[in-house]
């Protein structure tokens, strides 16, 4: 079923198989193209991150649906991917749980094809890169430039999810989106390149 953290660190990825797409990524290194996508802000949308944690779960969250367009561009992705397509989001035992269940009512895995087992929770933001490391993401969204900054060195390509214009100094080393349509855009866009 689920994989999520335990203790300090994350869990690690089982072995993937995604399909028969081979990219070449760097001189000497040959890996097949994966997507992770956060969750807090990317896939269901915050609330108020100034009161408290990324994702607020409070009243009738499972009810809140995901982010216009999440859907159906993750839908999309997940094909295109081979289904090597990750939620990597950082959250304590409360904020899993609660994740847990909104991704179940939502019936997210079924809607979107992803596959229930991809996903990993983190205690800690700086744990994104070894996990995006062992699962070898090539592709990352999510909506915090201090995230890509840790992702830098790890993935290829880079994607600031919402308040493009708040961002506009990172335009040099990231892209930036305002949305899932955009955002799906963008990856599509940059995974064609790769198969050049």
């Amino acid at each position: 079923m689920f994989r999520a953290g335990r203790g300090e660190g994350y869990t690690a990825a089982a072995p993937i198989q995604t399909g028969n797409t081979i990219l070449t990524m760097k001189p000497g290194l040959t890996t097949k193209p994966g997507l992770g996508i956060d969750f807090g802000g990317v896939i269901m949308p915050l609330t108020d991150r100034t009161r408290g944690p990324d994702t607020q779960f409070s009243g009738d969250f499972l009810h809140t649906p995901p982010n216009p367009g999440a859907v159906e561009e993750i839908r999309t992705l997940a094909g295109t991917f081979d289904g090597n397509v990750w939620i990597v989001s950082k959250a304590g035992p409360r904020m899993q749980s609660l994740t847990l269940d909104w991704l179940r009512h939502q019936d997210f895995f079924r809607r979107t094809g992803m596959d229930e087992t991809h996903i990993r929770f983190c205690r800690e933001r700086t744990d994104k890169e070894p996990i995006c490391r062992d699962l070898g993401i090539t592709h990352f969204v999510d909506d915090r430039v201090h995230i890509m900054q840790i992702l830098q060195g790890t993935v290829a390509n880079l994607y600031l999810f919402g308040d493009k214009e708040g961002n506009r100094s990172a335009r040099e080393w990231i892209t930036l989106v305002d949305d899932w349509p955009e955002a799906a855009e963008a990856i599509l866009g940059d995974l064609a390149k790769l198969k050049c």
